[in-house]
């Protein structure tokens, strides 16, 4: 906008000038020998800035010509250097996220560009990534000692990135060998360093709720917020850490303080209303608070975008005093709003039994049997037969989904993993080969499929 308003200064001090040679316009003579030449001063002024411009625009034509090789030559460094940053970035985030297949791939690219190691371009590049694969290599010989001792040399370094991978990979080791305070401790290091890593501060913001300590919780997460930037805070992850975050307080107020717990529960929503636990928590609280038509809607809406038998739970038996038809009719509504759901049939079978109708129960959980035969199916078929007095002949290995975390499946969601105190590390997942006789919710997992989140 400057220059804008310096060109139209200048065209308009040229047009005034030219104004006053117009206005008080003579005439220059050129005397040689016999010959003479006659013209206005306008006109001759008017020459030589056109020669003056012809004069500049070849000059810069001249140079622009004689600069193009190393105009060239530059722009060709300075996408190999790009490329090597962009390389780096790959090298950060492939082993913070663990990311095998894109670290494979890194591998690959470091080894096309091995022969130019020299490079002074590189120094930090291979500074970073060959004493990574130099103890990847140790790791898979055996011998973690050596290992850990190179990644310890990585978290020594000034250089930020070096540190922040070393630390991570220190972190790492710690959890596999359950040294969950150690890891926390690398965490609280790479804090120091770098306040926007999104692990790093689930990490730290699960440990702190998992003890209680919700003053210092909430004081790191101010720390969070001051140093992340406007693009961060408004980014998804960072709305998703926040919602945890207040739906974790929300959680542990319920028994004793409804009315503020409701507040972090509404905060939450409004910061994720699609995630099911939140709508969970909230319709739970709303139901003991006797605000029960709030929660209703909440869950029915809730229910449309993905149905869960939490959900559902909260739904029928979150109302206190309820009669056994009237559980059975809010069954009847989740199955308008999902039909032929595993889950609403799940729901009507177990209010119709409750309700002393075994037969129909025994239909419903059929029909929940081939919507998809999930092991906690067939244990309800089993109990409904049994009360009908008959036997029922069940699988011996079934699949079914839970919130797992820490290698394990939980009975309920919480916000936090409850060996390595991660928030948000609690996910919905399926558990191949379950045994009717085992007590999945409680026991390790012996296979786990894919996230069903």
């Amino acid at each position: 906008m400057t220059r804008l308003f310096l060109y139209v200064f200048i065209i308009i001090i040229l047009g005034l000038a030219f104004a006053a040679l117009d206005a008080y316009n003579f005439n220059i003579i050129f005397d040689f020998g016999a010959k003479s030449w006659k013209f206005s001063a306008l006109f001759g002024i008017s020459i030589l800035f056109l020669g003056l411009l012809v004069i500049y625009l070849f000059v810069s034509f001249l140079r622009q010509l004689f600069l193009a090789p190393r105009r060239l030559i530059a722009n060709r460094k300075n996408a190999q250097k790009q490329q090597y940053e962009t390389l780096l970035t790959d090298t950060i985030a492939s082993y913070i996220s663990d990311d095998k297949s894109r670290t494979d791939n890194l591998f690959a690219k470091l080894s096309a560009i091995s022969d130019h190691k020299n490079s002074p371009s590189l120094n930090g590049l291979h500074k970073l990534v060959y004493p990574l694969i130099e103890a990847q290599t140790l790791k898979q010989a055996g011998k973690n000692h050596a290992a850990l001792k190179r990644y310890e040399d990585l978290a020594g370094q000034k250089d930020e990135n070096s540190a922040t991978i070393g630390l991570h990979m220190l972190y790492k080791a710690a959890l596999q060998r359950g040294d969950i305070e150690a890891a926390h401790n690398y965490c609280r290091e790479l804090f120091k360093a770098n306040k926007t890593i999104g692990w790093v501060n689930n990490n730290l913001l699960g440990h702190y709720i998992a003890t209680g300590n919700w003053q210092l919780a909430q004081d790191l997460w101010q720390e969070i917020e001051v140093a992340s930037t406007k693009s961060m805070r408004s980014s998804m992850a960072f709305h998703n850490s926040k919602a945890l975050f207040s739906i974790a307080r929300a959680q542990e107020l319920m028994s004793n303080n409804l009315k503020q717990a409701e507040e972090f529960a509404q905060r939450a929503y409004g910061l994720d209303s699609k995630n099911i636990n939140i709508i969970n928590i909230y319709s739970q609280i709303l139901f003991k608070r006797d605000e029960a038509r709030k929660a209703i809607k909440l869950c029915e809406a809730g229910w449309k975008e993905f149905a869960h038998p939490d959900l559902a739970e909260t739904y029928i038996y979150g109302e206190k005093n309820l009669l056994a038809e009237a559980r059975f009719d809010r069954a009847q509504k989740l199955a308008e709003l999902q039909p032929e759901n595993v889950y609403s049939y799940l729901a009507l079978s177990k209010t119709a039994l409750q309700w002393d109708r075994p037969s129909a129960a025994m239909d419903y959980v059929e029909k929940a049997i081939k919507a998809e035969p999930l092991a906690r199916c067939y244990n309800l078929a089993k109990i409904i037969k049994e009360k009908l007095g008959k036997s029922y002949n069940l699988p011996e290995l079934l699949y079914d989904y839970a919130w797992c975390a820490d290698g394990m499946a939980l009975l309920r969601w919480q916000a936090v993993a409850p060996l390595s105190k991660i928030l948000g590390a609690v996910i919905w997942q399926k558990i191949a080969k379950i045994s009717l006789m085992q007590d999945f919710t409680t026991k390790p997992l012996e296979s786990k499929g894919e996230s069903n989140d």
